[in-house]
């Protein structure tokens, strides 16, 4: 049992090896709350510009985007992804 790894190893029936259940939140909601606190990019910057300019290459051939357009939609898109709803 202590060899596994994950958090596996640290589930003991409903709790995180607290003394209450209440004690510590599990580790997904510990994990998504940082990311929203957080202000550093989630996503490196070199493949999400990659991305964009290879579907942007599918509307229109020779398409110029400024670094800026490409670091607000950067931006636009990891706010979406770790809003609360």
């Amino acid at each position: 049992m202590e060899a596994e790894a994950g958090w596996h190893a640290r589930w003991r029936g409903g709790r995180w090896g607290c003394a209450s259940v209440h004690a510590c939140p599990p580790m997904a909601l510990r994990e998504i709350r940082s990311y929203q606190k957080s202000t550093e990019l989630l996503i490196c910057r070199t493949p999400f510009q990659r991305l964009v300019r290879e579907i942007a290459q599918d509307f229109k051939s020779e398409l110029r985007l400024q670094s800026l357009a490409i670091a607000a939609l950067q931006e636009a898109v990891e706010t979406y992804l770790c809003a609360t709803r």
